[in-house]
């Protein structure tokens, strides 16, 4: 079993499926702090879908491809819902080996169960990495792109709605550290995210 930096929140998850054995069908989210910190509200805020969260601290892509097949498998999910890229760009990656990440994890989840729908959220331009909008907007771009190709995947375009007419970062939706999502925040995605999993999957996340 491979370790990461993670591994105590990934052996928390393992725990907490082994004590509840997970009902299949769910659509499961994934990714860095964004959605670490949004794990225990999704089920309330994407009602009536039923969903888990499997975010776990500061990941990157490359965390999450280390760890995949102990935190999503186990679910045997309906649709995936990823949140990554932010803390890649901001470790100095390149958008080209981001995206590289991502085409593995996507041949790695297909791999394994070749009819999964993967809902991919854009990076957010946070007010304390301004020196990387340029960065994430090609990356988001290039994710967006690419996920016109496959109708298994789909690009939700979750930091428009974090701007406001200017092109400038609605603060009231970020944290004091002006990088993580405040309450407001958060709501402002559900009101993307949701609709768009309601129109696609509540059907057989309902009633399985």
């Amino acid at each position: 079993m491979r370790e990461c930096r993670f591994e105590k929140e990934i052996a928390a998850f393992e725990e907490e499926d082994r004590r509840s054995p997970p009902q299949s069908g769910v659509i499961l989210f994934a990714g860095s702090s964004s959605i670490t910190r949004w794990n225990r509200r999704l089920s309330t805020d994407m009602a009536p879908l039923r969903v888990v969260g499997r975010g776990f601290g500061g990941s990157t892509m490359a965390d999450l491809l280390g760890v995949w097949e102990r935190i999503i498998p186990p679910w045997q999910p309906n649709a995936v819902v990823v949140y990554e890229g932010d803390n890649d760009l901001a470790g100095g990656r390149l958008v080209e080996e981001v995206r590289e990440d991502f085409e593995h994890f996507f041949t790695a989840l297909f791999s394994w169960r070749p009819g999964l729908r993967v809902y991919v959220l854009a990076v957010k331009f946070s007010p304390i990495r301004r020196s990387l909008w340029p960065l994430m907007r090609s990356l988001n771009a290039v994710l967006e792109a690419r996920c016109r190709f496959d109708s298994r995947l789909m690009f939700i375009d979750t930091a428009a709605s974090l701007m406001d007419h200017a092109g400038e970062p609605r603060l009231e939706f970020y944290a004091a550290d002006g990088l993580h999502l405040s309450e407001a925040g958060y709501a402002a995605w559900r009101e993307v995210i949701r609709p768009v999993l309601m129109r696609w999957e509540l059907q057989e996340t309902v009633n399985p």
